[in-house]
Parts: structure tokens; sequence; C-alpha cells
């Protein structure tokens, strides 16, 4: 028969009342940084939309990329640098809106040190 605590409530033990540890791992540290992350992530999209957009502006502001130039193997190497830029910045920018940003850094870490991050 389970105890009785004074009034003649049963007792649970606090593992009842406790989340699961997976619930745990689910639930954000900090809100804040959530909101944060999706401002960022939304401002970085934004970004990337206006450097694949407005190509030419970007270009006449900060100039050919030599290397692209001479690596990409078309004529406006530079260009095409500046939309696959754009591109780049748009992925990280909707992996930051979904949380999967952190994750991603992490995993990356892991394959670049050899598995040195890994926990």
């Amino acid at each position: 028969m389970p105890a009785l605590q004074a009034g003649g409530q049963r007792f649970e033990s606090a593992r009842v009342h406790q989340p699961s540890p997976r619930l745990r791992l689910a639930q954000p540290q900090n809100f804040n940084n959530i909101y944060m992350e999706f401002f960022f992530g939304l401002i970085a999209v934004a970004i990337g939309v206006s450097v694949i957009w407005k190509t030419e502006g970007y270009l006449s502001f900060f100039g050919r990329v030599a290397w692209a130039e001479r690596n990409l193997g078309v004529e406006g190497g530079s260009r095409l640098f500046y939309k696959l830029l754009g591109l780049v910045i748009i992925f990280f920018g909707f992996m930051a809106i979904t949380g999967l940003f952190d994750g991603f850094m992490q995993g990356l870490a892991s394959v670049l040190t050899g598995g040195a991050s890994r926990k």
C-alpha cells in the first residue's frame, strides 16, 4: 500500500512529476535564443535573396572576384559566385530559422576535426 502524506493524501515519488529525459532534451534552454535565431535567420534569408536578386549592384559595390573569374570557367564568374554565395546564405538562414544550425555546425566540426568535438 502506498505511503500517505499528512492529510491522508497518497505520496507519489518525485520521479512521476519530472519530465522524461527525452522531453527535457527537446525543450529549449532559453526561449529568447529561439527568437534571436529566427530573427537572424530571417535577416540572412533576406540578405541572400537580395544578393541573388541584385547581383549587379553587389558586383559594382564589391567588385569582381578574381578567383571566381579564373576558376568557375564561365564568362561572368563573379556573377555566378555572388549568386552561389546568396544561395549559401539562404541555406544557413533557413537552418537558423528551423533550429538546425547548431547541430549542423557541430557535425561539420566533428567531420573536420576527425571526431574531436564529439561528446
